[in-house]
C-alpha cells in the first residue's frame, strides 16, 4: 500500500488527538543522558552486507 501525500500527517494528528504515549514519553525521558551507552550498542562492525542496499520489491 502506498501512503498518499497527507496519510503520515493524518494519522499523526490522530494518534495526538487520541491520546499517543510518544510524545509524554518525550517529555519525560532525558534521552541525550543515554546517548553514550545507545552508541556503544550500536558501535559494532557488520558480520556481513545482508540486506544493505536491497531493495523491498
Amino acid at each position: 500500500m502506498v501512503n498518499g501525500f497527507f496519510d503520515v500527517e493524518n494519522r499523526l494528528d490522530y494518534l495526538t488527538a487520541n491520546g499517543d504515549i510518544l510524545p509524554t514519553l518525550k517529555n519525560l525521558i532525558p534521552w541525550e543522558e543515554f546517548r553514550s551507552e545507545l552508541e556503544v550498542i550500536y558501535d559494532h562492525e557488520r558480520k556481513s552486507n545482508a540486506g544493505v542496499g536491497r531493495s523491498m520489491w
